[in-house]
C-alpha cells in the first residue's frame, strides 16, 4: 500500500519542543523565513563532538527526523543507554525529512533516546555538523486530514466482497471527530473518529466497504475542520464475504 495526502506531515515534537534536551554548549537553535524548509520553521544543529540531545518519551516507537547534507557528518543513537545505531548525514545536496533512526519493536513503557554527535565525517564531506528537525512517536508519517483527502493506492485483496477496513488514527481533541472513506471513486461511508486522549495515543476505526478482487484505490477525507486529528495507518484482515 501506498498513501499520499494533501495535508501537512505532523511530527509528535518538533526539536524546539521542551521534550527535547539539548547539552548546553555545541548546539544552535534556528527558526524563522531562513528555516522555512524545515518542519515548523525550526531546527537545531551542532559540530562539536559530544555534543548531545535527549528526548525522553513513552512507547514502543521512536523515529529522529532531521537533515542531511555536504557539510554534515556522524552521530551516535543510544536508547536507555544502549548503542541502538548511527546517522551518517553526508549527502551531495541538502535533503530535508531524513529519518535518521527508526525503531517499533521497544516494550511498551518509558524510555530514553540520546543522539551524539560524534564529530567525524565521512571523506568527501566538507564539516561534521548534524541537524535536529522533529521527533515521531508513530512508524509511518502522519497528515493532517483537514481539508485534504488520503489515498492509497494497489490495495490489493484476494476475492471481490465486502471488507472490514481497520484505520489507525489520533483524535486529540474532545469530541469525535469524522472522515470519509471511498474505495474506487464510489460510495462514500462517513465513519466516526472518537477522542484518544492525547496526540501520543491511537485508536482504530472500523469501516465496512466493498473491495474488487486485484487493485483497489481507497481515498479517506476529512468533512470535519480539525487539523491535528490524523490518519496513520490502514489494514484489511480479512474479507468478510
Amino acid at each position: 500500500m501506498s498513501g499520499l495526502a494533501s495535508g501537512p506531515v505532523t511530527f509528535t515534537y518538533d526539536d524546539a519542543d521542551s521534550h527535547l534536551v539539548y547539552s548546553s554548549t555545541g548546539w544552535t537553535h534556528g527558526s524563522g523565513v531562513s528555516y522555512a524548509t524545515e518542519y515548523d520553521s525550526t531546527k537545531s544543529f551542532a559540530s562539536a563532538a559530544g555534543s548531545k540531545m535527549t528526548v525522553d518519551f513513552t512507547g514502543s516507537t521512536i523515529r529522529l527526523i532531521g537533515l542531511k547534507g555536504p557539510n554534515y557528518g556522524t552521530a551516535t543513537i543510544k536508547i536507555d543507554g544502549t548503542t541502538v545505531g548511527t546517522f551518517d548525514g553526508y549527502a551531495t545536496t541538502q535533503l530535508h525529512d531524513q529519518v535518521m533512526y527508526v525503531t517499533s519493536g521497544l516494550s511498551t513503557g518509558s524510555h530514553e533516546l540520546v543522539l551524539t554527535v560524534d564529530g567525524a565525517k565521512d571523506a568527501p564531506s566538507t564539516g561534521t555538523y548534524i541537524s535536529v528537525d522533529a521527533v515521531d512517536l508513530h512508524a509511518t508519517d502522519q497528515r493532517s486530514p483537514a481539508g485534504g483527502t488520503l489515498t492509497y493506492n494497489n490495495v490489493s485483496v484476494p476475492n471481490t466482497g465486502a471488507y472490514s477496513l481497520r484505520i489507525s488514527y489520533v483524535n486529540p481533541n474532545a469530541a469525535d471527530q469524522y472522515a470519509t472513506v471511498t474505495p474506487n471513486g464510489g460510495t462514500s461511508t462517513t465513519i466516526a473518529l472518537p477522542p484518544t486522549g492525547s496526540s501520543n495515543a491511537t485508536g482504530t476505526a472500523i469501516a465496512t466497504i466493498n473491495l474488487n478482487s486485484g487493485s483497489n484505490s481507497i481515498v479517506i477525507g476529512a468533512p470535519s475542520s480539525s487539523s491535528d486529528t490524523e490518519i496513520d495507518t490502514i489494514s484489511i484482515p480479512q474479507p468478510q464475504s
